[in-house]
């Protein structure tokens, strides 16, 4: 009977062992998980940040007359957000009246890490009508993004 009794004690002491190895485990992958949806969740804000940029550009650009250029930067959500607008000299002919196309680059950044860049194109309608010679455009304002690596 004495000789039972010390492998029932290894038997115990070897199914404790296993089920701490499988709490690591479940606790290793929850704190990667963590780890992921924090990341993910960065990644978002700071796209949110870029197009936040985006639009504050657009806006300002539809308020303005005839800039030929524009730089900006500001704080979105602990990012620093820059934008740049640049006018290319292509006019095109939007509802019988002349317009100009832009290329508008806004990129967020944080103090440190990689910093994401997002481009976009717009077309604003100046006050002059179209002499005929000009490309012809459907719609005014902002057509495809992408983002720049």
């Amino acid at each position: 009977m004495n000789n039972q009794n010390g492998l029932i004690l290894i038997t115990v002491l070897f199914f404790l062992l296993m089920i701490g190895l499988m709490i690591l485990s479940l606790l290793n992958t929850a704190h990667l998980e963590l780890r992921m949806s924090q990341n993910y969740s960065m990644a978002s804000q700071q796209f949110q940040a870029a197009e936040a940029g985006l639009k504050l550009a657009e806006d300002r650009l539809a308020s303005l007359f005839n800039e030929v250029s524009l730089h900006d930067d500001f704080n979105y959500a602990g990012y620093r957000v820059v934008y740049d607008i640049q006018r290319l000299n292509l006019l095109f002919c939007v509802d019988q009246q002349l317009a100009y196309y832009y290329r508008i680059t806004a990129q967020a950044m944080q103090t440190q890490g990689r910093a994401i860049t997002l481009q976009t194109t717009f077309m604003k309608k100046i006050t002059e009508t179209c002499t005929g010679n000009e490309k012809k455009l459907i719609k005014e304002g902002r057509s495809a993004w992408r983002e720049l690596h």
